[in-house]
């Protein structure tokens, strides 16, 4: 079972468009990371997000593994 972690967030002016962010309780909870790839779907009440593939690693991840 997994555990269940909400938040309420208010959105926000981001450049052009509009933002949530997304608190470390719950990228924890949904195994998100920086450079995941991730699809947004318009739902039925809402939004929904899904990771899509692995996080893509910085050049400076990538030169750290390799070590």
């Amino acid at each position: 079972m997994v555990a269940t972690v909400t938040t309420e967030q208010t959105i926000q002016a981001w450049g052009n468009g509009l933002g949530v962010r997304i608190t470390a309780p719950v990228a924890k909870a949904a195994r998100f990371a920086r450079g995941l790839p991730i699809k947004v779907e318009v739902v039925e009440g809402g939004v929904f997000l899904r990771a899509v593939g692995k996080p893509q690693l910085t050049l400076a991840q990538k030169l750290k593994a390799f070590d």
